[in-house]
């Protein structure tokens, strides 16, 4: 944990991704990688006096093992004493109403969320837990669908208030 942790903060650091006494909203799935961030983050926020907020988003596809991730996002917070914000919605009939995939479809929704309980804390980021890997197919799949070069960069690691502060793990 502590490589981990100081390749971490290392490339907020480098990257001036947050500043001290933030508050950082976290989109947390449930997976390994959305959990190891928001683990991280609850770390770093120690040493710099962040506020970090998790929210999940419950997107319906997958039933019970759904609202299992949803339990245990939320079990977890409730362990560490992080705020945690949840919502249920049914990605799939929110696709097909407005004609998108349903990546698209939960995708929007997402930052939607993100967006909305960012609002309720001023100066807030967003940080999702995108890594390398995640870099490598969002560029491919912008060359398969013939991208020109501004979509060789693939992911920023910030833009506007979103950060992806595990960009730098593969």
């Amino acid at each position: 944990m502590t490589d981990l942790y100081d390749q971490f903060s290392t490339f907020i650091t480098q990257n001036q991704l947050i500043q001290n006494n933030s508050t950082v909203i976290v989109g947390v799935s449930g997976g390994v990688d959305s959990m190891a961030l928001l683990h991280l983050l609850l770390h770093y926020g120690k040493d710099a006096n962040l506020q970090i907020v998790a929210v999940h988003l419950n997107h319906s596809l997958r039933g019970k093992a759904a609202d299992h991730d949803e339990t245990t996002v939320s079990e977890f917070c409730q362990s560490k004493t992080c705020p945690f914000y949840s919502k249920k919605i049914d990605v799939k009939q929110y696709a097909k109403k407005n004609k998108l995939s349903l990546e698209m479809a939960g995708r929007k929704i997402r930052y939607a969320l993100f967006n909305e309980v960012a609002q309720s804390y001023t100066g807030s980021l967003v940080a999702t837990a995108h890594t390398l890997d995640d870099q490598v197919e969002t560029i491919l799949l912008r060359i398969i669908k013939g991208t020109g070069l501004r979509g060789l960069r693939g992911i920023q690691i910030k833009r506007d208030n979103v950060i992806r502060p595990l960009l730098f793990a593969a």
